[in-house]
């Protein structure tokens, strides 16, 4: 996917823990470093990214779908 500057966002197809009948969009630590890079912000140690997701997983931003440290927005359980 591309986001409205032209970036390349790359996401995933997975099934979602909570509905096996339902895949949802899920990234993981190395697709956000391969964005990260791809708009020169430089990259991040994949451990301090898995951190980041999983606090913003605790707080309600994100959620983990699958296993592997997938992540995905809370609303693409809509559907």
């Amino acid at each position: 996917m591309t986001d409205e500057h032209g970036r390349v966002v790359d996401v995933d197809l997975v099934t979602d823990p909570q509905r096996a009948d339902l895949t949802v969009e899920a990234f993981d630590a190395w697709r956000i470093n391969g964005f990260l890079s791809s708009d020169r912000q430089g990259r991040m140690a994949a451990d301090d990214l898995d951190v980041a997701c999983a606090q913003l997983a605790a707080c309600g931003e994100l959620r983990v779908v699958g296993e592997g440290r997938w992540f995905a927005l809370p609303s693409s359980v809509d559907g």
